[in-house]
């Protein structure tokens, strides 16, 4: 006899597997196109991806995609040019 709870347990888990595996590709496919940003902040943030996943790209959407100052969360030494 089939079991339709297992079969939505793990249904739904797969689901949820998909949708947060599909978040971190779309970040690290941000991360790799954006202009704004130098090689060494790309890296960065591509190993935060990948080490953290899917907080880690929860992480990068808030921080970059909702900031005002965009060189307020660039890593290292950025220097103002004037």
């Amino acid at each position: 006899m089939f079991n339709f709870g297992m079969f939505s347990m793990f249904f739904g888990f797969g689901i949820l597997w998909l949708t947060g595996a599909i978040v971190i590709i779309v970040a690290i496919i941000d991360i790799i196109k954006q202009s704004e940003m130098d090689g060494t902040n790309k890296i960065i943030w591509l190993l935060i991806v990948v080490l953290f996943n899917l907080i880690g790209s929860i992480i990068y959407f808030v921080v970059i995609k909702n900031s005002k100052d965009k060189n307020l969360f660039k890593f290292g030494n950025n220097k103002n040019k004037i």
